[in-house]
């Protein structure tokens, strides 16, 4: 079947910029008394959003609550996102990333169908990463963490993407690199989803329809 769509998660798909969170996640996590290594964001982290994540590192701080207020920490988080990726971008010392071939099959897949982006980050995170790396003007739908009320593993962010660009979910195709975001793109009935091994081991993917190990090894003729 040929697909009608293409749709990218962006962490960890579009761009390396798990880094980016994860730096911000314990700048905030240092302000209110908590730490978060590397490690244990890799570990519990990745894949899930801002409000998912706040309950797990009180827990690795053997905290019973979130000290502070949710959504002020995410917001936060998001502000040191912006800032890091800014002066990344201005210093040149790599603060956004594109995984190789992500642009360039980004704009070939445009040039064939519709393409978007479903990410459980933030808009105001995510939106000027995908300006700087000049794939903004070309996608056709845009789907955060901000515009449902279930984030990822819930399919509620891959239906809303189906439904903004007028296709069936099951001619789509989804690039995802978790199994959080790969069981959303199941769970919405997508025809075809496709486990990327950027950030996670293939044994880690294994409910997607295909695994590979970098996305520069798809061609156009493999996503739709």
């Amino acid at each position: 079947m040929t697909q009608q769509a293409v749709v990218f998660d962006f962490d960890g798909v579009i761009a390396d910029s798990e880094p980016l969170h994860c730096k911000a996640l314990q700048l905030v996590s240092q302000s209110v008394g908590m730490c978060l290594s590397s490690e244990q964001f890799q570990a519990n982290c990745v894949g899930k959003g801002d409000d998912q994540c706040w309950p797990i590192i009180a827990k690795l701080n053997n905290l019973d609550e979130v000290p502070g207020i949710i959504a002020e920490l995410s917001k936060a988080k998001s502000e040191h996102v912006i800032r890091l990726t800014k002066e990344g971008v201005e210093r040149g010392y790599g603060g956004l990333i594109a995984h190789r071939g992500s642009v360039e099959l980004i704009h070939q897949a445009a040039g064939h169908v519709p393409v978007a982006v479903c990410t459980g980050s933030r808009r105001c995170e995510i939106e000027p990463m995908l300006r700087e790396l000049g794939v903004l003007d070309v996608i056709g739908a845009f789907v955060t963490a901000d515009d449902v009320a279930l984030p990822k593993p819930d399919p509620a962010e891959y239906l809303l993407v189906a439904e903004q660009l007028g296709v069936r979910p099951e001619s789509c195709t989804a690039i995802e690199d978790t199994p959080t975001g790969i069981a959303a793109a199941v769970g919405a009935g997508y025809g075809r989803v496709i486990g990327v091994c950027h950030t996670m081991a293939p044994e880690h993917l294994g409910e997607a329809h295909r695994v590979i190990e970098r996305l520069e090894m798809l061609s156009i003729e493999d996503v739709i």
